[in-house]
């Protein structure tokens, strides 16, 4: 009995020095993963089928690493594109990645993710807080819509477009929806400005000088109709009538001239008799 208790206190006072010992030794810490995310992907909403593109992908890394940034298609479950820094070291802070994408042949939307993956501890690592980023590009056909940009030099002025008036401003832009095909155009010859001040239609920016014309849109068309300012010259005088009153362009030298008026005296015996 007395061998056994004395065992007893030799294994308990063993676990003591454990348990102290176990206390001493610090425990590792957790290990703290590396931040590689996706913070925005710029792209164009809508392609043509078949169009290439560019996607920019903006990431945010904690550190220098080797990165590999992709593009997957979510419906197909594939890579379409993908870039890969297997030379240099990327990071730390904010890098964008350029990639050049291809639309598919048919229309409809194309549901992509853009992916970004560090190597870290031998592997490639993709940060499960942000190291993804859906996307959306719709592919469209072709349409039966134009756009056509109308613009103004020298005044504000109305504008004609199939008997619809649109009221252009002066160094501005309306951009009009329109069918494919010909359409209706005219502008104005004189608009009324300030007191004393007009302005004489000059023409067509593609160079069509008249007022009234016909234009046939295939494609996205800018065009602006442009202005000349007159200035009416007022002149006053009592010697005489007046020659040379009248408007006159920006520049243009006006001459002024009057005409005496005489008055021929009557004489006491002079008669048409």
């Amino acid at each position: 009995m007395r061998r056994n208790f004395g065992k007893l206190i030799l294994i308990v006072a063993f676990a003591a020095v454990l348990c102290f010992a176990s206390d001493a030794i610090p425990i590792a810490e957790a290990t703290s993963y590396p931040t590689a995310k996706v913070t925005s992907v710029d792209y164009p909403p809508t392609v043509s089928p078949g169009a290439s593109f560019q996607v920019n992908i903006r990431a945010d890394y904690s550190d220098k690493f080797l990165a590999d940034v992709g593009i997957w298609d979510a419906d197909e479950g594939l890579m379409v594109q993908s870039f890969t820094l297997i030379s240099q070291f990327t990071g730390p802070g904010n890098v964008t990645f350029n990639l050049s994408l291809t639309a598919p042949t048919t229309v409809g939307q194309w549901h992509l993710i853009a992916i970004n993956r560090v190597w870290w501890q031998n592997a490639w690592y993709e940060d499960p807080k942000g190291g993804a980023m859906p996307f959306t590009v719709t592919v469209e056909g072709p349409s039966n819509n134009v756009t056509l940009t109308l613009g103004s030099v020298g005044t504000n002025t109305p504008v004609l477009v199939d008997n619809v008036s649109y009221q252009i401003q002066n160094q501005s832009y309306t951009t009009l929806v329109l069918q494919l095909g010909p359409h209706s155009l005219r502008a104005p010859l004189v608009v009324q400005g300030n007191l004393g001040v007009r302005y004489i239609f000059a023409g067509w920016s593609d160079g069509v000088n008249s007022d009234q014309r016909q234009i046939f849109l295939t494609q996205p068309t800018s065009l602006s109709v442009l202005y000349h300012p007159e200035y009416f010259l007022s002149v006053q005088s009592d010697m005489g009538q007046l020659v040379g009153e009248g408007w006159y362009g920006a520049g243009e030298q006006a001459t002024v001239m009057v005409t005496p008026t005489v008055t021929i005296p009557s004489f006491p015996g002079v008669t048409d008799d």
